[in-house]
């Protein structure tokens, strides 16, 4: 098998849809001899924040002396980018050859797997094929029944912030949507952690761990002492609770931006604490290197300071939300949003976040074959609002539209906007 033809079999997949359950993931790690059971695993679910908090807890394992799996999705930069080792994507010639494992046990399913499903068994068999000591899963969607979740109890669970997303899917109300999530706590689950989330949510995701006799724990938040942000990243000390024991570091430095990053990082540093309860040796300088080097694409990222270029992907209110807060903490004049979501999404929401910071609007269509929603329809959505919106028909042209505009641009959205606009900004 070629790599090409790999890449392929993926793409392929996409036309089988998302169809929640493991009973096809299972049968197919059984085909492969279940690999998932021989690496030790640390599971990461939520609404938002799931790829921020994968990537930092994967860097300061890594920068620990860990052999250290990251898995997540979707694909921004690249295809390989969503499985890597210490950093590092899955190389061609790994890539071809275990996906022509994985084929053949799909070929022998009668109901093959999903493309998420396959991508997964990747992820999952390259980790055990690279003697990873530790690896970081992100879930797809929901958890209990995401095929991520195929994997044993993990060492740590940890819940990042819940919202109402994908909504009949995984549920109509915080509870139900609470409730996938929590179901990566299963018993056997080494410590769960939670971000303080609405009570309802929270309540579900404490009721899981008791019933799986899971060590359960909600982050707090206020242990983050932010000392200065701009656009090169942010710098805050990490202070024990008051009255309690804890790690102290000050001074840490970390280049992903928002707020809603230090909410990130107080999970993940909490995550490392637990750790290193279970004997694991993590020195307060391998948390200081792998928070000074987590980097992501598409996740606010400054492209360009002056004028502004900023890049995000976030697609639905509370992720938004996130990047109008960033915005209005860096007292930007009004901004030209460069959009374009998936129909899926709560559209009307999101515009009406971004409405009162933007000075104009060029609406494109994402690339997604099923879901994207036209820059046209966007356009009129955004018009009927009451702002100043124009469609263009290709990604290149709505950018090209933007940069004239010489104003500070934020392209938003979608990753499915934001990852093919990052490749024509770079090539421009």
């Amino acid at each position: 098998m070629k790599t090409d033809q790999a890449r392929a079999f993926y793409k392929n997949a996409e036309s089988r849809g998302i169809r929640p359950g493991l009973e096809r993931i299972r049968e197919l790690m059984d085909r492969l001899g279940n690999p998932q059971d021989r690496t030790p695993y640390i599971h990461v679910a939520g609404t938002n924040g799931k790829g921020s908090v994968a990537l930092m807890t994967a860097q300061i394992l890594s920068q620990a002396g860990y052999r250290t799996g990251l898995f997540r999705s979707p694909a921004v930069t690249s295809f390989e980018d969503q499985v890597q080792v210490d950093g590092r994507p899955i190389s061609p010639q790994d890539l071809a050859r275990e996906t022509e494992k994985i084929q053949a046990a799909a070929n022998q399913m009668v109901d093959p797997p999903t493309s998420f499903e396959a991508l997964t068994a990747l992820a999952l068999l390259h980790f055990t094929d690279q003697s990873c000591d530790l690896a970081v899963i992100e879930v797809g969607m929901g958890g209990l029944e995401d095929s991520t979740n195929v994997i044993p109890p993990p060492r740590l669970a940890l819940i990042t912030r819940l919202g109402l997303d994908h909504l009949g899917v995984l549920g109509n109300s915080l509870a139900e949507i609470a409730g996938q999530k929590a179901g990566i706590i299963k018993r056997g689950t080494g410590v769960a952690l939670a971000y303080p989330s609405e009570e309802e949510g929270l309540a579900v995701v404490a009721d899981r761990a008791r019933t799986q006799a899971v060590p359960f724990q909600v982050v707090d938040s206020g242990r983050v002492s932010l000392r200065k942000m701009d656009l090169d990243g942010q710098v805050f000390d990490w202070v024990p609770s008051e009255g309690h024991e804890g790690m102290r570091l000050e001074g840490l430095t970390l280049p992903l931006l928002g707020r809603h990053q230090l909410t990130n990082v107080s999970l993940v540093l909490t995550g490392i604490e637990a750790l290193r309860t279970m004997g694991y040796a993590i020195p307060d300088e391998a948390i200081r290197r792998g928070l000074s080097t987590a980097r992501l694409a598409c996740r606010m990222e400054v492209l360009r300071k002056d004028p502004l270029f900023l890049l995000d992907g976030g697609h639905n209110p509370q992720g938004v939300a996130s990047l109008v807060d960033l915005l209005r903490d860096l007292s930007l004049p009004p901004v030209h949003f460069l959009m374009g979501m998936l129909k899926d999404k709560d559209v009307d929401h999101v515009i009406d976040l971004v409405l009162p910071l933007g000075a104009s609007f060029t609406c494109i269509t994402p690339d997604h074959p099923t879901r994207a929603l036209s820059g046209e329809d966007l356009a009129q959505k955004i018009q009927k609002k009451g702002g100043p919106a124009q469609a263009f028909s290709t990604m290149e042209e709505g950018l090209d539209r933007a940069l004239a505009t010489g104003q500070p641009v934020v392209a938003s959205g979608s990753f499915y906007t934001a990852g093919p606009l990052r490749k024509l900004f770079l090539k421009k």
